[in-house]
């Protein structure tokens, strides 16, 4: 009872500091006319709420702490800036600033499992403002970004994470993802092979390499088809060649897949097989350029600037799920079942910012 009677005062007393500080905001006149008001009504709720009687100063002067809030808030600001100049300049933190860190970078890890990333973003950059330093701290505020979709600040933060650890695995494979997602893909197959040298038999950087592999091996296939040179494009670009196959797939399954399990298909090793044999058929590729350059195209006008009809599209879906069932009938019967509803598996890993952060 004590020790809710102390709890209870102190809270009377942040309050209190919190009305000074909107008294003080209001006669100073940092606070416009238009909002005079409404900081009024503030302030009159929370002395109601905390049983504050603003006439009767002698009480009120009992309570009141010897700071205003704003230099209350100065001083923690101040320690932060300590810490992370602490860190800058000796290599090293106090136990207490490392405990602090540490708590911040938990407390975000969780807000991921939540799936509430900004606020994870928000605990990893405070943990980040205590010990500039750590790697992780750095690494794992890339997975906010990437799960927010911002490439870029999360190829930022990963490429940071290896300035201050090169033998960073995580964040090769973080970065590896965010460069595929921005159809980087060269970029992308650089940081997964070094993802694995660092980590090898990694079953998510394995199969990400492969699904990028796949996206480059169709470029090139489509590039020799068309005579167009590779270009680098982004993920709503990808190439004709390798949604192709991914869409046979799915054909071969019995129907279209949601977005969530195409993922999952450029992602399996056995699909990406499959694929890859299709892609090695000369009569399906050239069927596919056709296709998507024009030439197979059956609504009229000028053959190069429609788009393929959808009888065009389903025949060369049918023919390269025929291919497939050929090459493996047992998988695809699995893809069937999986698709159909039948056994509804979970799919594979979404790839490297659904991994474990330290």
């Amino acid at each position: 009872r004590l020790a809710d009677h102390a709890m209870g005062e102190t809270r009377r007393r942040l309050a209190l500091a919190i009305i000074d500080h909107l008294q003080s905001e209001v006669k100073d006149g940092t606070v416009s006319s238009d909002m005079e008001e409404s900081v009024e009504v503030a302030i009159d709720c929370l002395a109601q709420c905390y049983e504050l009687d603003l006439n009767d100063r002698d009480e009120l002067d009992k309570i009141r702490v010897g700071k205003n809030l704003m230099e209350i808030f100065a001083t923690a600001c101040a320690g932060d800036l300590q810490a992370a100049d602490e860190a800058q300049e000796t290599g090293t933190l106090s136990d207490e600033n490392k405990q602090r860190a540490e708590a911040l970078k938990n407390e975000g890890n969780e807000y991921i499992k939540q799936l509430k990333f900004e606020d994870a973003l928000r605990c990893y950059s405070g943990a980040i403002e205590i010990d500039a330093t750590n790697s992780i701290y750095v690494c794992n505020r890339a997975v906010a970004f990437l799960k927010l979709q911002d490439y870029h600040k999360a190829i930022e933060d990963c490429e940071r994470a290896l300035e201050l650890d090169p033998e960073y695995g995580k964040a090769y494979g973080r970065l590896g993802f965010s460069h595929m997602h921005l159809g980087n893909l060269e970029k992308a197959k650089e940081c997964y092979e070094q993802a694995l040298k660092l980590d090898p038999g990694n079953e998510t950087y394995t199969s990400s390499l492969g699904a990028v592999n796949l996206r480059l091996t169709a470029q090139k296939r489509k590039a020799e088809i068309t005579g167009q040179a590779p270009q680098a494009t982004g993920e709503e670009k990808n190439t004709a060649s390798a949604s192709a196959a991914a869409g046979a797939a799915a054909a071969a399954a019995g129907g279209l897949p949601d977005m969530g399990n195409l993922s999952s298909l450029f992602n399996n090793p056995a699909v990406m097989n499959m694929a890859q044999s299709v892609m090695s058929n000369p009569q399906l590729m050239q069927m596919a350029a056709n296709l998507f350059t024009g030439a197979g195209a059956t609504t009229g006008g000028d053959a190069g600037g429609q788009s393929p009809s959808m009888d065009s599209l389903f025949s060369v879906g049918r023919q390269m799920a025929e291919q497939m069932e050929n090459d493996n009938p047992e998988f695809v019967e699995n893809l069937r079942r999986q698709f159909g509803g039948d056994e509804g598996g979970e799919g594979d890993d979404a790839g490297p910012e659904t991994e474990e952060k330290e």
